[in-house]
């Protein structure tokens, strides 16, 4: 077996450990691009016709700031879940403890 061999091996190894990217992450960074080019178009058609479209703005940003509030509430209240799970399957083992460590310290420790 060749050096190039043996490299060629390990990166497709390190390719295949990519963390996949949820649909919920997906979807807030497209409605945060959406904002920012919504925004820089807004600003620009302002400035050259003179005219502010408050009413659509008011709109899209309602629009998009709830969809972003929204998965962002889901997250957190996921993650709670979660923690209450892991929280009653170690409860009155030896490791209980180690887990109300990990948890508070962020899983540092």
């Amino acid at each position: 077996m060749t050096n190039s061999e043996t490299c060629s091996k390990k990166s497709r190894k390190k390719s295949t450990k990519r963390r996949k990217t949820s649909a919920l992450d997906l979807y807030v960074i497209f409605s945060i691009t959406a904002l920012v080019v919504y925004t820089i178009v807004e600003q620009t058609l302002s400035l050259r016709t003179g005219y502010e479209r408050s009413t659509l703005t008011t709109c899209f940003y309602a629009a998009f700031g709830g969809e972003i509030l929204t998965a962002g509430l889901i997250k957190i209240f996921k993650l709670t879940k979660e923690t209450k799970i892991i929280k009653n399957v170690y409860s009155g083992t030896e490791y209980e403890n180690d887990i109300e460590d990990a948890i508070e310290g962020g899983g540092q420790g």
